[in-house]
């Protein structure tokens, strides 16, 4: 009765799949949207090109920019995630075996593993979206100044900080 339970629950460990192909999908989704974003990019160049005294022009160049570049960030979170999920509850990757990125992209043996890449992925999407932020801001003072450096301040340190950690576990 024992082995029965086991085996059932030994099993399950297939839902995940529902998961790994809710991430892909979306992964997909989301890359196909940024392509289509890239056009809306090149349209709000080419109006900047074309009248480069308007500050509103240059304003929306650069934070769609920064909006591609977090897309596709989030994107590669998204893909990152669904290969880890696979590779930790169902099975590796066979046609993986062969590449040579495999081992940069693919090299997930644990959940803790997966976090710390998941988690340097977001601090940089994080890191976008404040510098998107960054471009809308008026400063109207030097406590504005202060807290704005401050901010960039504790950027830089928690990038240090992640950088030092992930050269400790390599």
């Amino acid at each position: 009765m024992i082995a029965i339970i086991e085996n059932i629950l030994w099993r399950t460990r297939y839902v995940m799949l529902i998961c790994v192909f809710v991430s892909l999908a979306s992964a997909v989704l989301i890359s196909v949207v940024s392509a289509f974003e890239l056009i809306h990019v090149c349209a709000l160049g080419f109006d900047f090109m074309m009248d480069t005294g308007d500050l509103k022009a240059k304003v929306a160049f650069v934070l769609g920019i920064i909006e591609l570049i977090d897309m596709m960030i989030f994107a590669g979170i998204l893909f990152i995630f669904s290969f880890g999920l696979y590779e930790l509850y169902i099975d590796k990757l066979d046609p993986a075996t062969s590449s040579e990125i495999a081992d940069r992209l693919l090299n997930i043996t644990s959940i803790d593993k997966l976090k710390k890449k998941l988690g340097h992925l977001i601090l940089m999407l994080f890191v976008i979206k404040l510098f998107s932020y960054f471009v809308s801001i008026q400063v109207n003072g030097a406590v504005d100044f202060l807290l704005l450096s401050m901010s960039v301040l504790m950027i830089s340190g928690a990038l240090y900080l992640t950088n030092k950690t992930a050269s400790k576990s390599d």
